[in-house]
C-alpha cells in the first residue's frame, strides 16, 4: 500500500498527517485504526488547515477519501493545497554561520535526505491542488456525506454511519487505507435535538460506533469538534473513543507581541497520543519531550515544532554576591570568622 509505513513498536500501519514535522513528532506519523480528535481555534482557520492537509496527503498517496460535513465535497477538493516537488522550496531559509563560516555553502543533507525518505509530501498552501486530476491520476475513491438540517442530530449521524459501511464495503476502497474525514461533527447544521441528553446520547453513540468499526482496520477518522457548543463534561467523555485529541489555538495579535511566541502563528496543545504498545508490555513506543507544541507558517508552509520558551535571564542581574567564596567548617581560610 502506498504512503503507508511498518511501525514495530506500535504494531500498525503508520500514515502521514500532510504534515512532515507533525508526522516527527507523533513517531512516525499516526496508526491505522485510530481516531483524531481536533478542537479548533475560534474561527477555525488552522483547524481547517489541518484538515485539508490531511485529505491533501491522502489523494497524493492514493488512499480512499470519505468526507462528512456540512459543504460539499467539490469545495474542498478547491481548497486543497499542492504538492511541493521542488527540493529547494522544501529547505527552509538558515541563518548565517557565524563560527563555521566555512560550511555555510555546504547543502543541508539531513534535509535532503528528510524530503526523499520521508513518508508524506510537503505542501505549499498558497497554491490550490488540480485535485480532480490527481484523484484521476491515483485512481482515488471517494465518498460524501452532507448532513440535513431539518433532521435530528441522531437521524443525521445514523445516516452517516451507514454510508461509512456503505463505502468501506467496496471492494477497491476496502483493499487500501481509508481516510474518513469529519467536519464540525455536532455543531447546530447537523441537526437539532429535544434536549440536552438526547445530544449527550446521540454523540456518546455516534463516536462509540465509530470506535468499533475502525478498530483493528485500515481506517484512520479525523474529527472536528468545537468544544465551545458542546454541553459541559460531553468533550471529555467523548475522548474515552478517541485516540488522539489535539487543541488548536491561534494567537492574538496581542499574544504573538509578546516575544516568546513571535515566530509561533499558534499553539497546538496535546491531550493524548498513543503512547503504549499493544499487548503486555508498557514499553513507551515514543514519549515527547514536552505536550507544549506550536506551529507556524514558513515559506507557504504548515510547520509543527516543540514549543521553545527561551531561558529566563536577565541583564540587569545583581552580580556583586558571585565573587564571594563559600567555605566549610573544614577549610583552611580565617578570612572570616565563623558565626555560631
Amino acid at each position: 500500500m502506498n504512503g503507508v509505513k511498518r511501525s514495530f513498536k506500535l504494531s500498525t500501519f503508520l500514515i502521514s498527517t500532510g504534515i512532515p514535522s507533525f508526522d516527527e513528532l507523533l513517531g512516525g506519523g499516526v496508526a491505522s485504526g485510530s481516531i483524531i480528535l481536533i478542537e479548533p481555534d475560534f474561527h477555525q482557520t488552522y483547524a481547517k488547515q489541518l484538515l485539508n492537509l490531511f485529505v491533501a496527503e491522502g489523494i497524493l498517496s492514493g488512499h480512499s477519501v470519505f468526507y462528512g460535513a456540512t459543504e460539499t465535497l467539490d469545495r474542498l477538493l478547491r481548497k486543497l493545497p499542492d504538492n511541493i516537488t521542488s527540493v529547494d522550496e522544501v529547505n527552509e531559509e538558515t541563518t548565517d554561520l557565524k563560527i563555521a563560516w566555512r560550511y555555510q555553502n555546504v547543502p543541508n543533507t539531513k534535509k535532503l535526505n528528510q524530503f526523499t525518505s520521508n513518508l508524506g509530501h510537503h505542501f505549499n498552501i498558497m497554491i490550490p491542488m488540480d485535485a480532480a486530476a490527481q484523484i484521476s491520476k491515483k485512481n482515488v475513491s471517494t465518498s460524501s456525506f452532507q448532513p440535513d438540517s431539518k433532521k435530528t442530530l441522531h437521524t443525521n449521524l445514523v445516516s452517516l454511519i451507514h454510508k461509512f459501511i456503505k463505502f468501506r464495503s467496496d471492494t477497491k476502497v476496502s483493499s487500501g487505507i481509508q481516510r474518513i474525514v469529519i467536519n464540525s461533527c455536532g455543531s447546530p447544521m447537523w441537526g437539532n435535538c429535544k434536549d440536552t441528553q438526547q445530544f449527550y446520547r446521540s454523540m456518546l453513540n455516534f463516536f462509540a460506533t465509530l470506535h468499533l468499526l475502525i478498530q483493528n482496520s485500515h481506517s484512520t477518522v479525523f474529527v472536528t469538534l468545537p468544544a465551545a457548543k458542546l454541553p459541559p463534561g460531553l468533550f471529555t467523555r467523548i475522548s474515552h473513543y478517541c485516540d488522539y485529541i489535539f487543541q488548536v489555538q491561534g494567537l492574538s495579535d496581542q499574544i504573538q507581541a509578546n516575544p516568546v511566541y513571535s515566530e509561533y502563528d499558534g499553539l497546538l496543545t496535546v491531550y493524548r497520543i498513543p503512547w503504549l504498545v499493544g499487548g503486555n508490555t508498557l514499553e513507551p513506543a515514543f514519549k515527547s519531550t514536552t505536550l507544549e507544541w506550536a506551529f507556524k507558517i514558513k515559506r507557504h508552509q504548515l510547520i509543527v515544532q516543540h514549543l521553545h520558551l527561551p531561558p529566563c535571564l536577565s541583564d540587569t542581574v545583581n552580580r556583586s554576591n558571585t565573587s564571594e567564596a563559600i567555605f566549610t567548617t573544614c577549610s583552611k581560610s580565617h578570612d572570616k570568622k565563623l558565626d555560631f
